[in-house]
């Protein structure tokens, strides 16, 4: 190898190890400043929460979740959709998400669940959905001879 080769090659090598120093030598000087400003903070700023410890703190202030409202949660984002399902696909997904359901017969336990919350409607023929306002609960069947359509109005008290 000739000496120009051998200084060249020698050039390049100073001229990375320059580099790699300077780039150590911002970043210890981004830090001393950094360091110097926290220091330079008032002794209140101790006193600051930090976001995680907030949350923690939150969460501890809130009763726990039951499994009931947990199922209620999950089967609502999984139907946000809008495309309904079944209970035995709601079940599947849930125990996919590790979703804990009691019970000796999951569908039912899961069905009642659902049944006794009013953001659900059921369907035998498409299953489960969300409730819309329009559509949140209907109202019971009348128990009479089915001739009378209901007006919206009380009852005639008078027989």
């Amino acid at each position: 190898m000739d000496v120009i080769a051998k200084a060249k090659t020698q050039l390049k090598s100073l001229q990375r190890q320059i580099a790699d120093l300077q780039s150590r030598q911002d970043r210890l000087s981004q830090f001393i400043a950094t360091f110097e400003e926290l220091r330079a903070l008032p002794e209140e700023a101790d006193d600051l929460v930090t976001p995680a410890a907030r949350m923690n703190e939150l969460a501890m202030s809130r009763p726990p979740r039951t499994a009931k409202a947990m199922i209620v949660d999950a089967v609502q984002q999984i139907l946000a959709d809008g495309r309904p399902r079944h209970s035995r696909e709601l079940l599947a997904i849930l125990e996919e998400q590790r979703i804990a359901i009691g019970g000796k017969n999951k569908l039912l336990a899961l069905s009642a669940i659902l049944s006794k919350d009013e953001s659900f409607r059921a369907s035998r023929k498409v299953g489960w959905s969300l409730s819309t306002s329009e559509t949140a609960r209907p109202e019971p069947a009348a128990t009479g001879s089915g001739l009378f359509i209901h007006s919206g109005e009380p009852p005639d008290p008078t027989p």
